[in-house]
């Protein structure tokens, strides 16, 4: 009887654990989702203002998802992001999605993936700032934006890890 006991115990535990672990309505969430669609209706009108050599179409895509994300909308948000990661860039790099991209993947409770995402973001968000590929230097905007971005995606790993 006390092992039976002990062992609904831990289911108990466990799956108050799975279902609990990500508040899919989280504050936090949105407020990261608000922040990142403001910035980049930004950067989508000005490219609209100039020839941006098909970058529209990937900031749309990107702008499309936070749009889902900040509807709850996690599934269509999640495709829309893998379509702007597809999207090739002049001269650029789409990478920068996969910030939204595992940040929804979390909130979809794909936590294990959702982490690898924002690592791989991680990873190329430092190349980014080192200059690593060696063609141009990001404004100091762009620097601190980069930074703001893994700042929180340090705080998503560490609060889901």
């Amino acid at each position: 009887m006390k092992y039976k006991s002990i062992l609904i115990l831990l289911m108990l535990i466990l799956s108050f654990k799975s279902s609990s672990q990500v508040d899919k309505s989280d504050e936090f969430f949105k407020k990261l989702a608000e922040i990142e669609y403001n910035n980049l209706k930004t950067i989508y009108a000005d490219c609209l203002a100039q020839p941006c050599y098909g970058d529209s179409l990937f900031f749309k895509t990107w702008l499309d998802g936070l749009e889902n994300e900040m509807k709850n909308d996690f599934i269509k948000a999640s495709e829309y992001y893998k379509k702007a990661l597809l999207i090739p860039r002049f001269e650029l790099s789409t990478y920068e999605v996969g910030y939204s991209l595992g940040r929804v993947e979390i909130r979809k409770g794909n936590i294990t993936e959702g982490i690898k995402i924002l690592n791989k973001y991680l990873k190329d968000a430092d190349k980014d700032l080192n200059n690593d590929d060696g063609m141009w230097g990001l404004s100091e905007e762009g620097v601190k934006e980069i930074k703001v971005k893994i700042k929180y995606a340090n705080e998503l790993i560490m609060r889901y890890r």
